[in-house]
């Protein structure tokens, strides 16, 4: 639903008890995949529902430095207001200013 933009969909699964943390098997969030895909309105959904903003992928990714990676501002700016760390660096080293 995240991925697709679907945020009615990802709203009834929220409601109906879907896990607003679960991964994938990359230990991908739905957060992490918003922030890839530029789903702003994802985005607030998910942050709506308190999801994990500083859950890190298996490369210790954060949805922000991944939203600094594909240059998704519009979500970027969201996780940013929201409190994501600018500090959290992912397995390489890197904060998301170096993958902007």
């Amino acid at each position: 639903a995240t991925k697709q933009g679907h945020t009615e969909v990802l709203e009834a699964l929220l409601g109906a008890g879907a896990a607003v943390d679960a991964r994938t098997h990359h230990d991908s969030t739905a957060l992490h995949i918003a922030a890839c895909q530029d789903r702003a309105a994802a985005t607030r959904v998910l942050l709506a529902h308190r999801c994990d903003v500083e859950a890190c992928d298996n490369k210790k990714n954060t949805a922000l430095l991944r939203a600094a990676q594909h240059g998704t501002a519009g979500v970027l700016v969201l996780l940013l207001e929201a409190g994501a760390s600018t500090t959290c660096r992912n397995v390489d080293g890197q904060l998301a200013v170096d993958r902007a």
